[in-house]
């Protein structure tokens, strides 16, 4: 069972809502460069507030590689004990990160596929 909060930021391409269950974020229509500050923002507070924060990419239509990587990195500055959990990842980036070797995705887990 999802439970969306309440949304952190919403605009004519992108909204993104805290969650509880699973806690985290949920994040849907287009991630984009113009967009970077406030994900990086609501990163930081989702992976200080959560040992395991869950990132929803169920609604996600578009994602730029720029995205990506600054999840990657804030991934690698979480706290010891901490990770973001990769829910529901386009195909495309979950064959991505499948292909990269786990040590260089400190503090990433991929949870839950589209797939199933």
């Amino acid at each position: 069972m999802r439970m969306v909060e309440a949304f952190e930021f919403e605009d004519d391409l992108l909204r993104i809502s805290r969650s509880s269950r699973p806690p985290g974020l949920r994040i849907e229509g287009e991630l984009d460069a113009a967009r970077h500050t406030v994900l990086d923002r609501l990163l930081l507070i989702a992976g200080i507030e959560h040992q395991r924060a869950h990132l929803d990419f169920s609604g996600l239509e578009f994602v730029d590689l720029g995205a990506m990587n600054l999840i990657i990195d804030h991934a690698r500055k979480l706290p010891d004990g901490h990770v973001l959990v990769l829910d529901f990842l386009p195909p495309e980036l979950e064959r991505m990160f499948n292909e990269v070797p786990e040590g260089l995705l400190a503090g990433l887990i991929i949870g839950r596929s589209r797939a199933s």
